[in-house]
């Protein structure tokens, strides 16, 4: 792969430097620009697009690096994103428009994209996607780290293991930072469905608790499938399952409680039972430091929510299993308790009883449910035989994702503050 940088890169670093803050996938929006740098990478192939890869020096020092394919154009196209006007005509973002997705496309699968009609997929996320002729769905990684992304090997060994309901991995595009490789275009299977679940069941609140069933079943089978490995040959070392141990209880502890301090220092006092001393708000996790638990941590999707599956007729699939966007990608890859993913999807669906319009009730209710049918799928060592200890660390996480969702909320929604506010105050009064 070719690697330079161009004569024009000054001109095209300050244009992207400008342009980036209003991205929805820049992670440091709060965050002072102090510098960007750009190098390019020809792409294979490409005759109208080269990969930008900006490197952004933040207030307080630190460094973001991210993909930005460009493409000139004599004129913008209604769907292209401007990132400068040129002497040459318009700088666009090559993934807003269809002939530049395309060649990026094509990095990652050869020139028989092009035969196929390529469309943007919703707006901009935290990458960014299009669908190609309806049988692949292509997705820029925007902010680049050394490292394999999970949604690379995840689905990979999935499908090595024949489970049936996460989409195939066709091909990928990787890039040289210079201190390691990272996966910039991932490229799966397309998979036909009525729409991811959040939407589903907003349509139709009254499918909720049939859902939650199917939902505790294919998840089990899920975290089963992350679990198989032949070590008799050696393969899928990176997901063989390790035991729990007080270290890696105590980290997690440690984790928690310092979400549990920037959150208390963010909130300000709004909630008297999330103020008093962590070391108090936390105490029926102690045991978790000095009490092994007899369970296996394995790789989990890391990130799931009813938006991240599909309904696909009477049956679901998962998708997108990078993990939570803000975690470094070396934390990615971290395995976990299954019951993190059983957490999300809890937390989920007390966030889809107000999308639905449904009381608490709706909530607890498809929550028992999904738990129940999880449980009776899934086996030890992958959770604790002891149900003390399934409750005890599904507690610790749900009361995890309640704090980052917390704070996700004062910066983003304050309208919608009560939800995870109310759900981290009754887990803490437990």
């Amino acid at each position: 792969m070719e690697r330079h940088v161009l004569s024009d890169t000054p001109s095209l670093a300050e244009a992207i430097r400008a342009w980036l803050p209003g991205r929805r996938w820049f992670a440091a929006k709060d965050r002072q620009i102090e510098a960007v740098t750009v190098e390019v990478v020809d792409l294979p192939d490409a005759t109208a697009v080269a990969l930008a890869i900006a490197t952004v020096t933040l207030a307080g020092g630190d460094v973001h690096r991210y993909s930005i394919p460009v493409q000139v154009a004599s004129e913008a196209e209604p769907s292209a994103i401007v990132i400068a006007e040129t002497g040459a005509g318009y700088l666009v973002d090559a993934m807003s428009t269809a002939t530049g997705a395309g060649e990026v496309v094509a990095a990652a699968v050869g020139r028989t994209a092009a035969a196929h009609r390529v469309t943007p997929v919703g707006g901009e996320q935290s990458n960014s996607s299009v669908m190609v002729g309806g049988i692949m769905i292509a997705k820029l990684v925007r902010r680049l780290e050394p490292g394999v992304n999970p949604d690379v090997d995840v689905p990979r060994h999935l499908s090595r293991v024949g489970f049936a309901h996460a989409p195939g991995l066709i091909g990928h595009f990787d890039v040289d930072l210079g201190d390691g490789i990272a996966n910039a275009v991932i490229v799966h299977d397309a998979i036909p469905n009525d729409g991811d679940l959040w939407k589903v069941i907003g349509v139709d609140p009254d499918r909720a608790l049939d859902v939650a069933g199917l939902l505790g079943r294919r998840t089990a089978e899920l975290h089963t499938a992350l679990a198989t490995t032949d070590r008799g040959t050696g393969t899928g070392r990176d997901f063989w399952p390790e035991p729990f141990t007080v270290d890696v209880q105590r980290h997690e502890l440690a984790a928690l409680r310092a979400a549990l301090v920037t959150t208390q220092d963010l909130l300000g006092g709004r909630s008297e039972v999330l103020a008093a001393p962590a070391d108090g708000v936390l105490r029926r996790f102690e045991r978790l430091a000095r009490e092994q638990v007899d369970a296996s941590r394995i790789r989990i999707h890391g990130d799931l929510h009813l938006g991240q599956i599909l309904a696909t007729g009477d049956d679901v699939v998962f998708i997108d299993f990078e993990g939570e966007p803000a975690r470094p990608m070396v934390e990615r890859a971290v395995k976990r308790s299954g019951l993190v993913d059983v957490a999300g999807l809890m937390r989920s669906f007390d966030y889809a009883a107000r999308n639905a319009g449904r009381d608490l009730g709706w909530a607890s209710a498809a929550n028992q449910r999904l738990l129940e049918t999880y449980l009776a799928n899934i086996h030890s060592p992958l959770i604790p035989r002891d149900p003390d200890e399934v409750r005890l660390l599904l507690d610790l996480y749900l009361l995890e994702k309640a704090l980052y969702e917390i704070r996700y909320e004062l910066a983003h929604r304050p309208d919608w503050l009560e939800i995870p506010l109310r759900a981290a105050e009754q887990l803490v009064a437990r």
